[in-house]
């Protein structure tokens, strides 16, 4: 008898052992695939026995044993919280870019309302402009109001500078996008608009005068306007983007040359300078 009681402690004994193992494996596992299901508690059959002793050290291993096993769902239920919290504050943040494909009502607030926009272009074929110039073309737009002609459409003027590589990149059908940032520190945002450009001169535009009223330009003589088809637009969250003030536009007697050195000096094929009446 004392033989086979032996023999079943240590079965026993192995039994809970490696059941217990294999929890502690799985749970420090570093890829193992998520438990959607707790740990199912078991009972450990006893064999009958006439010996007291061997029968109380079985209930107090089996007592260990659903204690641990209590324990690893407690454990389980716990990661299971944290990573739900987790999701839960991922989540806003991968929705933070929301692309559709015309200009939406809270798009449009912040195109009317900001005070300067920024046009990038470039060459459908990466082939390099007058001058040298690189195939992409980035250029700040102050004083002039982005104008919504309709959900799908926008226009604004454009005035004589350096080099006219918008209006080269659009006539060779390039793309087109233009961003616009809030600058104010309550609603952070940037709006991107994709599409294609169209450009005539200023004299043959029925768009004209609409967009000379919404000038805000000290700088005359704008050279042309530039009408967007828009294909797609984008709002991100605009956090890199600085809180700032408007303090006022530029006016022809703020250019200098400080920050040029003597070959950005040069005149390119079509610039005018401040000294020709014309915007730089």
């Amino acid at each position: 008898m004392n033989k086979t009681a032996f023999v079943i402690s240590v079965v026993l004994t192995t039994f809970v052992l490696m059941s217990f193992g294999g929890i502690v494996y799985a749970l420090r596992a570093p890829e193992a695939a998520p438990v959607t299901e707790s740990v199912q508690e078991t009972s450990v059959e006893l064999a009958p026995t006439d010996d007291p002793s061997l029968a109380q050290t079985l209930l107090e291993r089996e007592a260990i044993y659903q204690q641990r096993i209590a324990e690893a769902n407690a454990r389980l239920e716990q990661a299971q919280q944290q990573l739900a919290a987790q999701n839960a504050l991922v989540g806003p943040q991968a929705n933070s870019q929301v692309a559709v494909t015309q200009i939406t009502p809270e798009q449009a607030a912040l195109i009317r309302s900001a005070p300067l926009f920024f046009v990038a272009s470039v060459a459908p074929d990466l082939a390099k402009g007058p001058g040298g110039v690189g195939p992409v073309n980035l250029s700040p737009k102050g004083g002039v109001r982005l104008h919504i002609l309709s959900p799908t459409r926008v226009a604004y003027l454009d005035y004589p500078g350096s080099g006219n590589e918008t209006a080269r990149h659009a006539l060779a059908g390039g793309p087109i996008t233009i961003m616009v940032c809030a600058f104010d520190a309550e609603d952070a945002a940037i709006v991107r608009l994709f599409g294609k450009a169209t450009v005539t001169p200023f004299a043959e535009s029925p768009l004209a005068e609409l967009l000379t009223q919404e000038s805000t330009s000290e700088l005359k003589a704008p050279r042309q306007v530039i009408e967007i088809e828009i294909e797609q637009t984008m709002t991100s969250c605009g956090y890199g983007v600085p809180v700032m003030t408007l303090v006022r536009e530029r006016r022809p007697t703020d250019r200098n040359r400080k920050y040029k050195t003597r070959a950005s000096a040069a005149r390119l094929p079509g610039e005018h300078h401040a000294d020709d009446g014309k915007r730089k």
